[in-house]
């Protein structure tokens, strides 16, 4: 799942289908408890988008364990629009934390107990609180080390967080990768080794050439 606002997490989704993800499903994640804006010229933005994308055209989708409440009282199929308050960054210095309400659906839906959950973005561990409480496993992997501090703290009997890059060489910031204990263990020459940083990575945008004429 991604989330974010449309302009810029729907550009990925529409560069994702491209790549030939399927894009099958977009959710609106309303705030009811949104901040104010002093604002006078547009309407308060109260939303999210997530999008759901997929490798195949065939995955694992368990509506049953997403289905919500319907207006009788008994449950129906999820819809999407999810009324979710915002959750306070109390705990943690990341300014814009995940509630784990807004995950804990992604994962139901989309995963077994005993699976990975990959977060490459893992913040402050929110995404490895909800893996650990629905019985997954988790793979997260954060560039900021107050964040990756925060979530090893946050996260139970968590590893010493390892580098997933060379240690003979030097970058700006140092990403580090925490998972489940137990499952990579502590020996960092086990994990891959060969992502460059974001900002070494060469343009690889494809071009035609233009015939001679």
């Amino acid at each position: 799942e991604l989330a974010g606002s449309f302009v810029v997490f729907g550009k990925l989704a529409f560069a994702l289908q491209d790549n030939g993800w399927y894009l099958r499903s977009d959710v609106v994640w309303h705030k009811p408890n949104v901040m104010p804006e002093s604002v006078k010229d547009r309407p308060t933005r109260a939303h999210e988008y997530l999008f759901m994308l997929t490798k195949s055209a065939t995955y694992r989708y368990n509506h049953a364990a997403v289905k919500e409440t319907a207006e009788n009282g008994g449950t129906r199929n999820r819809r999407t629009v999810w009324p979710i308050n915002t959750s306070s960054s109390s705990g943690t210095s990341h300014i814009a934390p995940f509630p784990k309400a807004l995950v804990e659906p992604c994962v139901l839906a989309s995963s077994e107990p005993g699976d990975f959950v990959l977060d490459p973005f893992f913040g402050s561990g929110t995404v490895g609180l909800v893996a650990q409480k629905l019985g997954r496993r988790y793979v997260g992997i954060e560039l900021n080390p107050t964040y990756v501090a925060e979530a090893h703290s946050r996260l139970s009997d968590p590893p010493a967080p390892n580098s997933v890059f060379p240690k003979d060489k030097t970058y700006d910031l140092q990403p580090a990768f925490l998972e489940t204990p137990g499952h990579f263990g502590n020996d960092a020459g086990n994990l891959p080794t060969t992502l460059p940083p974001t900002s070494s990575q060469p343009n690889r945008r494809k071009t035609k050439s233009k015939p001679n004429k």
